[in-house]
């Protein structure tokens, strides 16, 4: 029933198709690409097609092989597959806590969880990786407790093959490998059971050799595994705000104001969660007296696994934020593992905890987690509801009634668009476009020192018509890019330019086109 609830809700909040974010576009047009028979490309900053590096290949693969045998654009098919990701997810998070100590609680919890949290429900209406990499992600680790029950080869392969195809979803999947592989190596040997270095080596060779595979193919082909270079940019204090922000918006009954709370108030319910592990902690350590809970009880260290690889995985990406990539963000994207781990177990243990409380202890704490689950519920409802009007990100009405992208998309063939946009001139028009000059690279953070020299370049292709740039008024969150008003200021009076409603374009074609109206646009359209 939970999971036939998640796709329902997936399938009533996208009537317009799958949320298209910036990261949703390079998975699109890979897909597009690989499907027309031009292998995995996805377009780059310079406004033209490169091997695609900056994310693995399975997402976009998996809308690629849709599209061939469907015939369908992969934009109309990530809304499908989504709703199916979201279905699956609820049975494996079911599955996987049916294992825990709490599982008579716990799984129930998992399921709900899954199907009703409005974190998870904006993940899985969006056209992104995140909700095929937490299939992945809980079939590997049921897997690898299925391996410690039964030390069968079997499970270890497919917790191998799990863990691989978690990586070349996200690159954090490298933590299922690295955690799984400690967990293998330092099991207990039990009697009459062969060398542990076969049973790791089978694994290691599973998992990581089609993730190694992956990044000697971008080093041969683009020069760069992973399109990130190595960098110290330490998280800052707002990174970490930003995470308890997300982990406040999960505990609260009501949806917070999109501001950054104050610490001591993000505190306060980090602290109530912690305490809630410690609780699941302590209580792993004995077994339930319950004979039922003693039966569905298979893995004795479920919990302190599911512990564990949280841990593991908030270590990887805290160092990926650290050396790797800047623009790493606390939110509810990178964190959702995380609350789908963590959260059944501690609203599970809480509720087993105080079964032998006193009766006023016990109905409050029950009837506490019961509405707050309820209020995730309402809040998931009342959050689709709204989008299912208004639309998310680049599938919102400002875009598809953009008189800016009307104008672009009937500028000239010759004329090469650059702009602040150039993800939602590709997905509203099927036009590639160039990035404009970067002053900062947000991946490294470091600052751009041939910006002067790329702004003159830009001038000079505007005033000689080979150039336009489109600039939309809706574009705020590139802050390494130049404003609209230095741009004009750079222009000057040279080039022609258009004010165009939600924006304005400047250069080549600009003073020709004329619309007979604007808005009306489809994904793709050219």
């Amino acid at each position: 029933m939970c999971a036939f609830v998640a796709g329902g809700l997936v399938w009533f909040a996208t009537p317009h198709g799958a949320a298209l974010l910036p990261d949703s576009v390079q998975y699109i047009a890979a897909a597009r690409r690989l499907a027309s028979g031009f292998g995995l490309e996805a377009p780059n900053a310079r406004g033209d097609w490169s091997a695609l590096t900056r994310f693995p290949p399975l997402y976009p693969g998996l809308l690629a092989g849709a599209a061939s045998v469907t015939g369908l654009d992969p934009v109309d098919i990530a809304r499908p597959l989504q709703a199916l990701i979201s279905m699956l997810n609820v049975w494996l998070a079911a599955r996987l806590f049916r294992r825990t100590e709490v599982a008579r609680f716990a799984a129930p919890v998992a399921a709900l969880l899954t199907s009703v949290a409005p974190s998870v429900l904006r993940i899985n209406t969006q056209a992104l990786s995140e909700g095929l990499f937490l299939s992945l992600m809980l079939l590997a680790i049921d897997q690898l407790l299925s391996w410690g029950a039964a030390r069968s080869r079997r499970t270890i392969l497919l917790c191998g093959a799990a863990s691989a195809a978690a990586a070349l979803t996200r690159y954090a999947g490298a933590s299922i490998i690295a955690f799984a592989a400690v967990m293998i190596a330092v099991a207990p040997r039990r009697a009459n059971e062969p060398r542990r270095a076969n049973d790791l080596a089978l694994y290691l060779s599973a998992s990581a050799s089609p993730l190694f595979c992956w990044l000697l193919r971008n080093a041969l082909v683009a020069g760069d595994a992973v399109a990130r270079s190595f960098a110290v940019h330490s998280p800052r204090r707002q990174d970490f705000q930003h995470g308890l922000s997300t982990v406040a918006g999960w505990l609260s009954p009501w949806e917070l104001p999109a501001v950054v709370l104050q610490p001591a108030a993000q505190a306060t319910p980090l602290i109530l969660l912690l305490a809630g592990l410690l609780i699941v902690r302590a209580r792993s350590r004995k077994r339930l007296a319950s004979p039922q809970e003693s039966r569905i009880l298979q893995a004795p260290q479920t919990v302190p696994t599911l512990l564990g690889f949280a841990a593991a995985y908030l270590a990887f990406i805290v160092v990926a934020r650290t050396f790797v990539d800047a623009a790493v963000p606390f939110d509810e994207r990178l964190l959702l593992p995380l609350l789908v781990l963590l959260g059944p177990v501690a609203a599970a243990s809480a509720w087993t905890t105080v079964a032998r409380r006193s009766a006023a202890v016990r109905v409050l704490t029950r009837s506490t987690i019961i509405a707050w689950v309820a209020s995730l519920g309402a809040r998931s409802a009342t959050w689709a509801n709204e989008v299912r009007g208004t639309g998310q990100a680049l599938e919102a009405a400002r875009w598809r009634d953009s008189a800016a992208l009307a104008f672009v998309k009937a500028l000239p063939d010759e004329c090469r668009i650059v702009s602040n946009a150039p993800d939602a001139v590709y997905v509203w028009t099927g036009r590639p476009a160039a990035l404009l000059p970067a002053r900062t690279d947000p991946i490294t953070e470091g600052v751009n020192a041939g910006i002067a020299s790329e702004l003159d370049a830009l001038q000079q292709g505007v005033v000689a018509g080979h150039l336009t740039i489109a600039h939309f008024d809706a574009v705020t969150w590139r802050w390494y890019l130049p404003s609209g008003p230095q741009l004009r200021a750079i222009l000057g009076d040279a080039a022609p330019t258009r004010e165009v409603g939600d924006g304005w374009l400047a250069g080549c074609g600009v003073e020709t086109i004329e619309l007979g109206g604007a808005g009306g646009l489809s994904p793709g359209d050219s």
